[in-house]
């Protein structure tokens, strides 16, 4: 399953520092820098923290990805159901 994060009216995403200690931890990107090659790792702006890019997630982010899988896998067994009747 794949999805996207919406992105705000200027097009920057929210990101999140994976370090608990760094402060304020909390920025935003603009995606499509134009680099061919998409790098395997970020850094965080305020610490420099290198991590991978799925690393970089909010709380929040991560948070919907799980709510729109449960609710997908909700739907399927409701549609299981259905069809077995």
């Amino acid at each position: 399953m794949r999805g996207s994060v919406p992105a705000n009216a200027e097009g920057r995403i929210a990101r999140e520092c994976p370090s608990d200690a760094c402060s304020p931890g909390y920025f935003k990107v603009k995606c499509g820098t134009g680099i061919a090659d998409e790098p395997e790792t970020a850094f965080c702006p305020y610490c420099r923290r290198e991590a991978a890019l799925g690393d970089f997630h909010t709380r929040e982010q991560i948070r919907y990805a799980e709510d729109l899988v449960t609710r997908e896998a909700m739907d399927g067994v409701e549609r299981m159901l259905k069809d077995s009747l």
